[in-house]
């Protein structure tokens, strides 16, 4: 029992990890630019933008994860899977979009108004396509995890089935040799009784 929750509890924090690297990877993104440019760089601002982005992203994927193993793109007809992650996408594109305007005012961002409308109006044009890329990628991510986890079943089954056959193989090959050794017996009874006469 506490195994499995530290397991889980260190699945979690490399869950957590990983979307706050992709923050950073962003932010990194942003201060080079201005640096390069000779602009000052709002640190706290970035901050929270992109941690923002990235825990929001944290909330959805499970749900864009399940959408994506319910249903897989290769499942046919695929164009009515990927006609539904399409339609999917852009609604995952507008939740965040949503979170976000819902979170960031509390901070007082200059570069956003401190309501949520404004906010909103503001950043769906800014993050849209990014969005719409981040829940290809999870669909993608997957479908791989999904293929890699068919592959390694499918290379268990051949490995068993592989051993059954040695099983078998070795099963007669002894039931041969059983046989052959009642067929000699019968000719060494014979010569022991013909030495024995004499």
């Amino acid at each position: 029992m506490h195994h499995s929750l530290s397991s889980r509890l260190i699945r979690w924090l490399t869950y957590v990890a990983g979307w706050t690297l992709f923050a950073f990877f962003f932010i990194s993104q942003d201060a080079g630019r201005l640096l390069y440019q000779g602009q000052m760089v709002q640190g706290h601002g970035y901050l929270v933008v992109w941690l923002t982005t990235a825990y929001a992203w944290a909330f959805l994927t499970p749900f864009a994860w399940w959408l994506a193993g319910r249903f897989p793109i290769e499942r046919k007809p695929w164009w009515r899977s990927a006609g539904l992650h399409l339609v999917s996408s852009f609604s995952f594109a507008l939740i965040e979009a949503v979170l976000f305007a819902c979170i960031t005012p509390v901070f007082g961002l200059p570069w956003f108004p401190r309501n949520f409308a404004a906010t909103f109006r503001a950043v769906l044009p800014i993050d849209f396509h990014l969005n719409v890329i981040i829940y290809w990628s999870i669909v993608g991510v997957q479908h791989g995890v999904s293929y890699y986890r068919k592959f390694l079943e499918r290379e268990r089954l051949s490995a068993q089935l592989e051993l059954r056959a040695t099983q078998l193989e070795s099963q007669l090959t002894q039931a041969k040799l059983s046989a052959l050794k009642m067929q000699l017996h019968p000719h060494f009874l014979s010569t022991r009784s013909t030495q024995s006469s004499f």
